[in-house]
């Protein structure tokens, strides 16, 4: 376990390939979040956390899927997380806090091993900053379900490598429009989006080495 958590942290230390990886599922017309820095008004902060365990011989991650709702986020796949709120110390303590209150994790188990590129979200103007940690077992979770449907189980193994990538068509939740996008494939799920260029950011990272130190 020391092994890995120490190659991830030297991996997510270095500097990232952020939108290079990110264009492998980016949406076309998304501006990347280094433009959207400079938007009026300004987009909002918000943090997710990318949880791994090791569980039947795999790492695996943690999703959600979020309610549906009237909102541009329904029905979608997402890691846990949300807004910055003003009594956080940091961003990372954002994703902590909006973890514990959506799946009910217990974060003083987990190990906080770096962090992602942000990634700008146009339909609600946050910018995400994605937070990376491990647990030394699957944990137990309970979702809250104002804001989470369901927690999925994913091996990570399902988003390593290019040809894990399809074209899928999705239905635009503000415009209705049916948008062709690149995704991953997930049980009855796609993966699309910010969560998909952010998996393609931590896979382009880490993907060899969850590979190399599979439990």
């Amino acid at each position: 376990m020391l092994d890995i958590i120490e190659e991830i942290r030297h991996s997510l230390a270095q500097d990232l390939p952020g939108e290079r990886a990110h264009q492998l599922m980016n949406i076309r017309g998304r501006l990347p979040a280094s433009d959207a820095l400079h938007l009026d008004p300004p987009p909002r902060n918000s943090a997710v956390m990318l949880i791994l365990f090791p569980e039947n011989n795999k790492w695996n991650l943690v999703l959600i899927q979020r309610p549906d709702y009237d909102g541009v986020h329904s029905g979608q796949i997402a890691f846990p997380g949300g807004k910055a709120e003003p009594g956080d110390a940091d961003l990372l303590s954002t994703a902590m806090r909006e973890s514990q209150e959506e799946i009910g994790i217990n974060t003083d188990e987990l190990i906080p091993v770096g962090s992602l590129s942000t990634v700008y979200i146009p339909p609600s103007n946050f910018l995400v900053h994605p937070f990376v940690s491990i647990l030394p077992a699957k944990p137990n979770l309970i979702p809250d379900p104002r804001e989470v449907q369901d927690i999925i189980y994913s091996p990570a193994s399902q988003f390593i490598g290019d040809e894990k990538v399809q074209i899928y068509q999705v239905p635009m939740q503000q415009s209705g429009l049916i948008m062709k996008v690149p995704a991953y494939q997930l049980e009855n799920h796609i993966v699309w989006g910010a969560t998909a260029m952010i998996l393609a950011e931590f896979m382009a990272v880490c993907g060899t080495i969850l590979q190399k130190h599979e439990p």
